[in-house]
């Protein structure tokens, strides 16, 4: 199941031992570990068990690509470089990318955690709709995050509910970044990219707010005004 571990020529080299540890979480192709010797970190590795119910095209790209199964971490590595070139810092709606890991499931991805002050980790914010303990504190936070995406360079590819959690008074994106196409377009054209993400924006202003709890009235969308040509096209 796993012959690029199988036939690594370092068997003995020193990784990180996830097999037998049991996920803080499980996304669509990633499980998210607790880093074994930092607790202030998470681990991201691709989801083996998930490879085989891939189409037959990409897993012949897979096994053929010079990149192999893990390919899909340069997405995400190339908008953090993205971020560092025009911000100079992680901004503070993305999640810190700490560098690689060698694990017993393969390479993974490095990030702090977003913990509660008791030390587990953050809710998404898809949790708290659900639960319905979004106030309005929340919701000018998430005013915040979604302008903060807009003024971005970084192409964000899925934004949803479950891809937020709330940390210090902020929302954090902890998934969904990068332009998977075989074609980056939004890496190349700035104007498709921040078309692309007031879409999205819209979109997920209107899936956490549909109706307004007091007024029964749909809640307005945020005024965007350095978007407000992009928002009067169709």
């Amino acid at each position: 199941m796993e012959p690029f571990l199988a036939r690594s020529p370092f068997p003995d080299a020193p990784r990180l031992l996830l097999r037998n540890a049991k996920p803080l979480a499980a996304g669509m192709d990633r499980w998210i570990f607790a880093h074994p010797g930092d607790p202030a970190l998470i681990v991201k590795v691709r989801r083996l068990d998930r490879l085989s119910a891939q189409s037959w095209r990409k897993r012949l790209l897979c096994r053929f690509h010079r990149h192999g199964y893990w390919g899909r971490y340069l997405y995400e590595i190339y908008e953090h470089l993205a971020a560092a070139h025009h911000h100079g810092v992680t901004p503070p709606w993305m999640q810190k990318w700490r560098g690689f890991a060698d694990t017993d499931l393969g390479p993974g991805l490095v990030y702090e955690a977003e913990r509660q002050p008791d030390g587990s980790l953050a809710p998404t914010l898809g949790r708290l709709l659900r639960e319905g303990c979004v106030d309005e504190a929340a919701r000018r936070d998430l005013e915040i995050f979604l302008q903060q995406i807009l003024e971005s360079p970084v192409v964000v590819a899925d934004l949803h509910p479950d891809n937020l959690v709330p940390s210090g008074g902020r929302f954090v994106l902890i998934d969904g970044i990068g332009d998977h196409n075989a074609l980056p377009l939004r890496q190349w054209f700035p104007a498709l990219n921040r078309r692309s993400k007031l879409k999205k924006c819209r979109r997920l202003w209107r899936a956490c707010f549909p109706i307004s709890a007091i007024a029964k009235a749909p809640v307005p969308l945020p005024h965007w005004p350095s978007y407000a040509s992009a928002a009067s096209r169709p």
